[in-house]
């Protein structure tokens, strides 16, 4: 019985390393491929956002000279 299935275990290890492929290599990619990057490179983040500002008033100002106070709601910043 031990024999069969080290045959069984020898059997697979031999199928499955005739069906996978080769790993891909450096040297494989074409040179339009590969990027260079320096060490200094931060990098850039290139997502717009659509900012917008909402200001509202607390309370209206009922005199001349009145403290008012503004909200200003920042979105996408």
């Amino acid at each position: 019985m031990k024999r069969f299935i080290a045959f069984l275990i020898t059997l697979l290890m031999i199928c499955g390393s005739a069906i996978c492929e080769d790993v891909a290599t450096p040297t494989d990619l074409i040179e339009e491929d590969l990027v260079e990057i320096e060490d200094d490179d931060w990098g850039k983040i290139e997502i717009t956002f659509e900012r917008r500002v909402y200001i509202s008033m607390d309370k209206e100002p009922e005199y001349l000279g009145d403290t008012m106070i503004l909200v200003a709601t920042l979105v996408d910043f």
